[in-house]
């Protein structure tokens, strides 16, 4: 016997939605996080990748170039009158201090002017003695009559006082007693005209010396200038260091202002370098420096940057703080401010650093990988090019930086 079983269609038919509603919720969900995920990083191969912790720090912008060392005291050595090379005692490349002659010149015109100025100073100093002397016996002169004028009006007065004791008694007629009082009071104002006389005179024998000594003192300024410009013909270096040039020679006729030797002081060097003028913009005043010689590393610092600029180059001094005598002994081509401005294949080179304000990451595996490589290319260039030829040197380096 069939028994009917209940109908479970309905039950069926809500599983399936549960089940359908169930799996589009998880489709849902699965798309929306894997659109909230971030792409993934690309791989590549394990040879290419410097592995290395990134360090952030200042971005450096490095600048090369160019430049010589020169002495910081250079003095050039003027002629101050015409005259002709007589002799050419030292010779550039010559230690030398302040008081040593390097040449002599002659000129026997100032030889005449020096003598005539001389005879003119004598004849303003006879001048000025005659004067004195002249001035001194008026002087006298007038100091006597003054005197005489004095003892005049003192008798005088002493005439009118006693006629006036006398008149009490009249024993002097009145006549008489004004008479010597006309007397005194004349001789009194006689007696003051003197006084005022001679002291006018002294004034005016003050007024006339100083004339005359004007005349000796112009006298004498113009003989210690002729000496001067004679003692000048014999040229001195003025400054204690190396001469450097000597641009005369025996016999050559030169006029005031030419310039006759150069003297440097080595001891004080400074570097001048030439950067590129897209690249000088990164460098400022005060930036520490160090300087490669090609005998020793020293410490500097910019001091001046030329404004303007020549042949597409900015000429830029550096200062050089460091031991520079060391430098100096170290390094035989440099004694003397001559060498010292040697060409520019073998002065310093430069290369300047200048830290800027913005800052990067960088990787130091790759900076020393890439360094290698730029040391392996470098090698590989020395050896295609063939040895390099006997006495050749690298040129110097100059590193500044902010």
């Amino acid at each position: 016997m069939d028994i009917a079983r209940p109908s479970n269609a309905k039950k069926k038919r809500i599983r399936q939605a549960i089940y359908a509603g169930v799996a589009l919720l998880a489709v849902a969900l699965v798309t929306v996080g894997l659109s909230r995920l971030k792409p993934a990083a690309p791989t590549v191969e394990r040879a290419v990748v410097w592995p290395d912790t990134v360090k952030r720090g200042p971005m450096v912008r490095q600048v090369r170039g160019l430049g010589t060392l020169t002495p910081e005291d250079i003095r050039w050595i003027p002629a101050t009158t015409q005259g002709r090379v007589e002799k050419i005692i030292l010779r550039p490349g010559t230690q030398v201090k302040s008081t040593d002659v390097i040449l002599e010149l002659t000129n026997p015109q100032l030889e005449q002017q020096l003598q005539d100025a001389t005879l003119k100073l004598q004849a303003a100093q006879a001048g000025l003695a005659n004067i004195k002397v002249q001035l001194n016996n008026d002087l006298l002169a007038q100091q006597a009559i003054s005197a005489n004028i004095e003892a005049d009006y003192n008798k005088a007065k002493m005439q009118f006082q006693m006629n006036q004791a006398l008149a009490v008694d009249q024993l002097v007629s009145k006549l008489v007693l004004e008479q010597s009082q006309v007397d005194a009071e004349s001789l009194g104002v006689r007696n003051r005209i003197s006084k005022d006389q001679l002291a006018s005179k002294a004034d005016s024998m003050r007024a006339q010396l100083q004339v005359q000594q004007s005349l000796v003192d112009q006298a004498n300024a113009l003989l210690q200038l002729t000496q001067q410009q004679r003692d000048e013909l014999k040229v001195r270096a003025g400054l204690d260091g190396m001469l450097q040039l000597v641009p005369v020679e025996v016999g050559q006729q030169v006029a005031p202002g030419t310039n006759l030797a150069r003297v440097a002081n080595p001891s004080r060097l400074k570097a001048e370098i030439k950067i590129a003028e897209n690249q000088a913009k990164d460098i400022q005043l005060g930036q520490k420096a160090e300087v490669d010689t090609r005998n020793g590393i020293i410490q500097g610092r910019v001091i001046r940057i030329d404004p303007a600029a020549q042949q597409g180059t900015v000429t830029v001094d550096v200062e050089l703080i460091g031991d520079i005598e060391a430098l100096i002994d170290s390094c035989g081509r440099w004694r003397g401010a001559a060498r010292a401005r040697s060409s520019p294949g073998s002065g310093p080179r430069a290369r300047m650093r200048a830290a800027l304000p913005a800052s990067t990451a960088s990787n130091p595996a790759r900076r020393h990988a890439l360094s290698r490589e730029r040391h392996r290319r470098k090698h590989r260039s020395r050896s295609v090019a063939g040895p390099a030829p006997r006495g050749a040197t690298s040129g110097n380096r100059t590193w500044l930086s902010r």
